[in-house]
């Protein structure tokens, strides 16, 4: 199971090209009308250009490298819009500080910078309508202005969703500018952002004076005034902070939210409702409000998601009820920390802060070193990574599996068929590595089975295998990408095969 996670094998629309309105590319180099930016000229088209539509792709992933073919089809589409777009890619394999400084570990990965603030598109499909409706939401105007008092509680009386409601408008340039801002970092679906100047609204909510922004919900408190100072930070915080229950409950969208975006979440896994941790859970959350995700996954309930949680934390249906936290950082394995069975509230809030300080430090299992590794897929273990991995001597194609997945055991025959036809090339590793009983905290692993290479003399330049787990496509792959010495009839050989099989 695998929610996307910053890979995550979320397959995002490459789009280039500037949208037939007359956008300068100024001195950008461009290939067929997208911009080429890089580490030098990144900033500079960031702040230039309004709307700014980036592909970060691989240029040796086939796949993000193909979606330039579905440029047409975005360009026909809002060919008629007011709003201009720039279309730009960048060739994140190559400009590893822009990977770095946006967190770009799965390709393609699609950011657009509205007035420099970034916003990811996380969709999972990429019909075009799915894709153009985003790029609308974004590059347009998406605050709107409220009709009535009934119109805000009819929104806000939808299950889980919230209103926010700016007490001004358009013409007041600088603030509304920062408020239509925010409401691009959110989707429409979970929240909607609505501007007044009517009395009538600020006196049936009973506003403060001092505030300028309040978010009206179904649930915990009802409505919450913004009373800070009015900048895109403070606003976009305090909608975050509240447009979420104390305890949420876990369904595919949190469990989305918190895999895609990296967040950190605490989670209770519970067959049953209204036991001793629940309790102790309940008395913690308010003060763990605006540090971190509070959710509750009754797998009893939701079997489906529950099943798929409890294989990612490591628990079995026996261990219940226990809690989890879970921190899905990109550039890693997905972090887990382990708090004591019998914590209390004040202690299970000073768990969270020692997370957040660096104190408390993430579950690190490590299986011991196999006596012997005489296959012909060699086993790495977390205290023999550095020494099968990272020999610089070797090319090393490395599965990252689970006991439980069906998917890792539908690969393993056919891993262990390439390791044999391979077997040829000496400085050639075909490995594998249980992702679940050895924690790398450096490298991206988003779900099992995770391919990953590993070049001789370049092991920083690690390249992701995403294609079909067929041994063909998996040979056809590699065959690009070995840089020891080899023999090519090799794979000239094993393709014959794999055909006529």
């Amino acid at each position: 199971y695998q929610y996307s996670m910053k890979t995550t094998s979320l397959c995002f629309i490459m789009i280039a090209s500037t949208l037939l309105m007359s956008v300068s590319a100024g001195n950008y180099p461009n290939e067929h009308g997208i911009l080429v930016l890089n580490n030098e000229n990144f900033a500079s088209a960031v702040a230039e250009f309004e709307n700014l539509f980036v592909i970060f792709y691989a240029s040796w992933n086939q796949f993000s490298s193909n979606q330039v073919n579905e440029i047409p089809m975005w360009e026909k589409a809002i060919a008629n819009e007011k709003f201009k777009v720039t279309f730009a890619k960048v060739d994140a394999s190559k400009e590893k500080a822009l990977a770095k400084a946006y967190d770009i570990y799965r390709y393609p990965t699609v950011k657009m910078f509205v007035s420099g603030n970034a916003v990811e598109y996380e969709g999972i499909t990429y019909k075009e309508e799915n894709v153009t409706a985003w790029i609308r939401n974004k590059a347009g105007t998406t605050a709107r202005k409220a009709q009535s008092v009934a119109e805000i509680s009819t929104l806000s009386a939808v299950d889980r969703k919230v209103v926010v409601v700016f007490f001004g408008n358009k013409k007041d340039s600088a603030n509304f500018a920062i408020f239509n801002a925010v409401s691009k970092q959110f989707e429409p679906s979970d929240v909607e952002f609505l501007f007044t100047t009517k009395k009538e609204i600020k006196a049936t909510y009973n506003v403060p004076e001092d505030a300028k922004a309040m978010i009206v919900k179904n649930f915990d408190d009802g409505k919450v005034f913004f009373n800070d100072e009015f900048t895109y930070e403070n606003l976009k915080a305090f909608v975050n902070l509240h447009h979420y229950p104390t305890i949420k409950d876990f369904d595919d969208n949190l469990g989305r939210r918190i895999f895609n975006k990296g967040l950190p979440a605490l989670v209770l896994l519970t067959e049953s409702s209204g036991t001793d941790l629940e309790d102790m859970l309940r008395k913690a959350a308010p003060q763990l409000r605006g540090k971190i995700i509070v959710a509750i996954c009754n797998t009893a309930s939701n079997p489906n998601v529950g099943r798929r949680l409890l294989h990612m934390v490591g628990l079995k249906k026996e261990d219940l009820p226990a809690i989890r936290v879970v921190y899905p950082k990109p550039e890693s394995q997905l972090r887990k920390y382990i708090p004591a069975d019998d914590i209390t509230a004040e202690g299970l809030v000073e768990f969270v802060e020692g997370i957040k300080s660096g104190k408390v430090r993430p579950y690190s299992p490590a299986e011991p070193a196999p006596e012997t590794n005489d296959g012909v897929v060699k086993v790495v273990v977390k205290d023999t990574f550095n020494e099968i991995v990272m020999d610089p001597t070797k090319d090393v194609f490395l599965e990252f599996y689970a006991e439980g997945c069906h998917h890792c055991k539908k690969l393993a025959p056919i891993w262990e068929e390439l390791a044999n036809d391979l077997a040829g090339i000496p400085n050639l590793v075909i490995a594998k590595t249980n992702g679940e009983l050895n924690f790398y905290e450096d490298i991206p692993v988003p779900g099992f089975p995770t391919l990953k290479f590993f070049p001789a003399n370049d092991k920083e330049n690690v390249m992701t295998y995403d294609g079909d787990r067929k041994k063909d496509k998996l040979l056809m792959w590699l065959k690009d990408k070995l840089t020891v010495e080899h023999d090519k009839s090799i794979f000239d050989g094993k393709k014959k095969d794999t055909q006529e099989l």
